[in-house]
C-alpha cells in the first residue's frame, strides 16, 4: 500500500500481470521491500502479488536490488518510502 500510495499507483494495478514499466518498477519495489521487511517466503509473497511463482518474485528482488545502485529515481522512491514506513512502523532501516 505504501509503495501504491507514493508511486499513486492502485494496489490492483501492481498485483495485476501488467508488464507496463511504471507497474513493473512498482511491483518489483513492493516485493524488493516485502522481501525486506517481513519473514515472507519468495512463495507468500508470489501469492500475494498475483499468484506469481516463487522464481518471479526471486528475480524481481533482485533486479530491483540492483537498481539501486544504478538508478537514483528509484532509490529515491525506496528511501522515501522506508523513511515513512519507518516512522508509523518504527522499522529498523539498516536491515
Amino acid at each position: 500500500l505504501a509503495v501504491s500510495k507514493h508511486l499513486n499507483i492502485r494496489i490492483n494495478d501492481i498485483k495485476s500481470g501488467s508488464r507496463r514499466q511504471y507497474v513493473v518498477r512498482a511491483r518489483g519495489i513492493a516485493i524488493y521491500l516485502c522481501r525486506r521487511f517481513t519473514r515472507a517466503s519468495f512463495s507468500d509473497i508470489g501469492q500475494y502479488f498475483g499468484r506469481r511463482d516463487h522464481s518471479t518474485v526471486i528475480h524481481a528482488y533482485k533486479k530491483t536490488k540492483s537498481l539501486t545502485d544504478k538508478d537514483d529515481s528509484i532509490r529515491l522512491a525506496i528511501d522515501e518510502i522506508v523513511e515513512r514506513l519507518a516512522l508509523k512502523y518504527d522499522l529498523e532501516q539498516s536491515v
